[in-house]
């Protein structure tokens, strides 16, 4: 309904729906309804200024949305570190356990 009180549909479509409205009564008394809604909150439009086209806004609305939204990387759970080492720490732990039973073999 809207579209059609904004004249935005092509002729043979206006001209379906304005039938219709001329056959329902239902759809009648809403068109006046809202027609009533819409004078008594116009406002005059100056001359000098271009009404923008309703598609076109919409169209740059939905491109303003799409180019803010950015995919975000999925996370991935971190795997647990169990019992895993670096070489040195590997190699630090053999030299100590080496300094020790040597250090043990002395005192015996």
């Amino acid at each position: 309904m809207g579209v059609f009180m904004d004249d935005e549909l092509d002729e043979t479509l206006a001209a379906q729906v304005s039938g219709h409205i001329g056959a329902c009564q239902i759809c009648a008394r809403y068109c006046e309804e809202i027609t009533g809604v819409f004078d008594a909150g116009a406002l005059e439009a100056p001359s000098d200024v271009a009404l923008p086209n309703s598609k076109a806004l919409w169209c740059r609305i939905n491109n303003i949305i799409e180019s803010e939204q950015t995919a975000e990387p999925p996370i991935e759970p971190q795997k647990a570190r169990f019992w895993r080492f670096s070489f040195w720490q590997v190699s630090a732990a053999v030299l100590f356990i080496a300094l020790v039973s040597s250090v043990l073999t002395v005192v015996a």
